[in-house]
């Protein structure tokens, strides 16, 4: 049934792996120049774990998924890292299946005075008011450029999952952003399970990534058993079965902490990495636009290394204050 998502590239990709096998090596080549000068690989994330310790954000043909409970934030978090990404020159493009576009613009709007430091109350901005000289100000900025489009499902119609190659062929993004896996529509059969639903959206989306060569943003919930908001679901508490945890390059789990004002982002999987358990700790006031890594931390707890790793870390964090996100 995926063969319908082919569109999105239109042919599939082929190379003649042994003859390039040189010109694998010159690219590698090139690939470690760059770190060598303190660049990174990919899309920026805003952790240091991926950006600064791996100088992998996020990259091409990636589906990462982002679980948690209702109301911890995952939404919010969705809007952030394509804040982090607009902001650093790449191309956005965000579905919105479950806020319409005015509630999602408002997101955007104070997580970047968030970014920027001007001051903002996102619920004066549902509720309408006076903007500062500042805000106003930031607006113009951000005004030059048109990088980020929102759509939402205000016709009546939900989003199809094969229409989301056509999106992306129409908006050229550099980043794909998905508000609410559930919501979004595949072409179930008759009688089919909604387990079985979410594992043809998962594998699709997974296939869409491929084929467009971009990563895919996409939150989906919890199961009830997770019923904890303080503890960081697993793998085994994603909703509807493993198909979604299976399809994804990265899974990131939020969950709350004993602060109201923070969160915990815990790695439950990295394929190109390693997992951390011992998760990251986040400032979260969505309310006035703050998210951001509480500190700089290469090698974040639960995160295994070597001792010449741990010992970097560890001096890396008495030297360093908070993580400056791009």
């Amino acid at each position: 049934e995926l063969t319908a998502l082919g569109g999105a590239r239109g042919q599939q990709g082929a190379s003649q792996t042994d003859a390039r096998s040189l010109t694998r090596m010159d690219a590698y080549t090139t690939l470690g120049e760059s770190l060598q000068g303190g660049m990174m690989h990919g899309i920026p994330t805003g952790y240091a774990y991926f950006d600064v310790r791996q100088q992998l954000g996020w990259l091409p043909g990636e589906l990462i998924g982002i679980v948690a409970r209702p109301y911890v934030g995952k939404s919010w978090l969705l809007v952030w890292h394509g804040a982090i990404a607009w902001q650093a020159g790449y191309r956005v493009l965000m579905l919105s299946p479950e806020m319409v576009v005015e509630e999602a613009e408002a997101r955007f709007d104070a997580v970047l005075c968030g970014l920027r430091g001007v001051p903002v109350s996102v619920t004066d901005l549902y509720r309408g008011f006076q903007p500062t000289a500042a805000q106003r100000a930031l607006a113009g900025e951000i005004a030059k450029r048109q990088d980020w489009i929102t759509l939402d499902t205000a016709g009546g119609r939900p989003f199809k999952l094969q229409q989301i190659p056509r999106l992306i062929a129409t908006h050229h993004p550099d980043l794909v952003l998905v508000d609410g896996l559930p919501l979004v529509g595949g072409e179930a059969s008759r009688g089919q399970a909604l387990w079985e639903q979410i594992k043809e959206l998962s594998y699709g989306l997974k296939d869409v990534a491929v084929g467009a060569h971009l990563p895919i943003i996409v939150t989906h919930q919890a199961t009830r058993g997770a019923h904890d908001t303080k503890k960081p679901p697993g793998l085994h508490e994603i909703a509807f079965g493993d198909a979604f945890g299976q399809a994804c390059d990265r899974v990131l789990v939020l969950s709350r902490t004993q602060d109201d004002d923070q969160r915990r982002m815990t790695i439950q999987k990295f394929r190109k990495g390693r997992p951390v358990q011992g998760g990251i700790e986040l400032v979260f006031d969505p309310e006035h636009g703050k998210i951001h890594e509480v500190k700089d931390d290469p090698l974040p707890r639960g995160a295994k290394g070597t001792r010449r790793d741990r010992a970097a870390g560890e001096a890396r964090a008495r030297t360093e204050e908070l993580l400056s996100i791009p």
